[in-house]
């Protein structure tokens, strides 16, 4: 089915995905999302021949700076979107042209060669001293387990 518009295409994959791949809704759903995002970042919505790889860089440059609520009905606290939803948005847009370049409908992927964002790491919390010394006290000794524990 030849496409002429990034939207076409995404419903083109839509239906190929639950029809044929028997894709998770959220699967689906996922890849819907960052193509919207993408189409809104563009203003325009072109053949998905014309994204380069500039584009996507540009994109996930946008993505790092987006508020993380906007455009949601709540009222949410601000904030920019995390490492892992930029993550997510890019396997998500990674799979898409992959698979429009299987189904040949583009020569090659944007994505091809782009390097996986990475997540931040977070330290671990950590319990104070009183907290791990009230965490002893209330071992109980009278069993097997908690004299091993204890010890």
């Amino acid at each position: 089915m030849p496409v002429s518009t990034l939207n076409q295409a995404l419903e083109y994959y839509r239906k190929f995905s639950t029809a044929v791949l028997n894709r998770s809704p959220s699967t689906v759903r996922n890849t819907e999302v960052a193509i919207r995002q993408l189409l809104n970042f563009l203003g325009v919505d072109p053949h998905p021949a014309e994204i380069q790889r500039e584009t996507i860089i540009d994109f996930l440059s946008w993505l790092r700076k987006k508020p993380r609520w906007e455009g949601h009905p709540g009222n949410h606290p601000g904030g920019k979107l995390t490492g892992i939803s930029v993550n997510t948005y890019f396997r998500a847009l990674r799979a898409f042209f992959n698979w429009l370049v299987r189904e040949k409908l583009i020569p090659s992927s944007p994505m091809e060669g782009l390097p996986t964002p990475s997540i931040e790491d977070k330290l671990p919390s950590h319990i104070s001293l009183d907290q791990a010394e009230k965490l002893i006290r209330s071992i109980d000794i009278n069993s097997p387990a908690g004299a091993r524990d204890k010890a």
